[in-house]
């Protein structure tokens, strides 16, 4: 079962990294590190409402130019007559914009779209300026933990398992306290190693919320 689950996670670490699902993975690193600024990609995440917001307002202004009277130029030549004064022809046409009642319900209906979108862009930003303090407090919290893991937990853990050694060595413990902190100690390195990952996964959210590219500076 255990090899199952671990040939699993190997396929999908291999598809993170865009690899064959069944070739060996790479030796992991000591710890995650900032790519390059040059890889770090900034993107807003509220674009997509601005986009929005630019569309209608580009929208309402063209309702709003329907008031505008229509000018068109024409000019035309024919060579059938013998006089050029009647070869050349020039004018200008002019439409007004008579029938306003219409213009102006486009122009309100404009209007109330650019409001929602307005609005919409307004909650985007509401919303992501909560988020990003909930996650800037998470990313605060599991570097917490982790120096908590690093200056107290692991230490302790180990001096635990010195303290049994010893112990069983003097003839004072049994071998099964040994056994007990050996395994206390690794469930400790175990959480550590949890903490660890804990903390690049808020990293990464608190990136993508902020626009950059995971692991693009922090």
């Amino acid at each position: 079962m255990l090899d199952s689950q671990q040939r699993a996670a190997a396929a999908r670490i291999n598809r993170l990294l865009r690899r064959p699902p069944d070739a060996p993975l790479p030796p992991p690193p000591g710890e995650l590190v900032p790519a390059s600024p040059a890889l770090a990609v900034i993107q807003d995440p509220t674009a997509a409402a601005q986009a929005r917001l630019r569309q209608r307002a580009a929208e309402l202004a063209s309702a709003r130019r329907a008031f505008y009277p229509d000018v068109e130029v024409m000019a035309g030549y024919d060579s059938m007559f013998g006089d050029w004064q009647h070869q050349i022809t020039a004018g200008i046409a002019i439409e007004l914009p008579l029938q306003r009642r219409g213009r102006a319900g486009a122009v309100d209906r404009a209007q109330a779209t650019v409001d929602a979108a307005t609005a919409e862009l307004t909650a985007v930003r509401d919303v992501l300026a909560e988020n990003r303090d909930r996650a800037r407090r998470e990313v605060e919290e599991a570097r917490d933990a982790l120096a908590l893991y690093a200056r107290r937990a692991v230490p302790n853990a180990r001096s635990r398992v010195d303290a049994a050694l010893a112990g069983f060595t003097a003839g004072q413990t049994t071998f099964s306290v040994v056994i007990q902190a050996a395994r206390m100690l690794r469930e400790v390195e175990l959480g550590h190693e949890r903490a660890r990952a804990d903390l690049d996964r808020r990293v990464a959210a608190l990136d993508r919320l902020e626009g950059r590219m995971p692991g693009g500076g922090r």
